[in-house]
């Protein structure tokens, strides 16, 4: 997956520059092999209803250069509403992805 942009708060401060077109390689040491997959692998993290949260942090790392960026777990729950709504977007995920191939295309 390649991440192409941050979407600015202080949350994520100094991240920026790191992550832009850079490739997502792991989430918390698991190798995430498509979209579907980062999704279930963040989903307990950012979910509020999920008490207490399954880890206290993040770590994302991305492919090349050999980089990390680790945050808080309660830091991104706290913050995800309000960088959602500050830049007009309805949803973190969408919440029908494709389940096969032929849905992709």
């Amino acid at each position: 997956l390649l991440c192409s942009s941050v979407l600015a708060h202080e949350v994520n401060e100094g991240f920026a520059n790191l992550a832009i077109a850079e490739r997502l390689h792991k989430v918390n040491s698991v190798v995430v092999r498509n979209m579907r997959h980062l999704v279930e692998l963040l989903s307990p993290l950012l979910d509020p209803s999920v008490q207490p949260p399954p880890r206290s942090h993040v770590v994302l790392q991305f492919a090349c250069p050999r980089a990390s960026v680790v945050f808080e777990v309660q830091a991104l729950r706290d913050s995800t509403p309000v960088i959602l709504e500050q830049h007009k977007v309805p949803s973190w995920t969408n919440a029908k992805l494709p389940t096969s191939a032929e849905e992709v295309q």
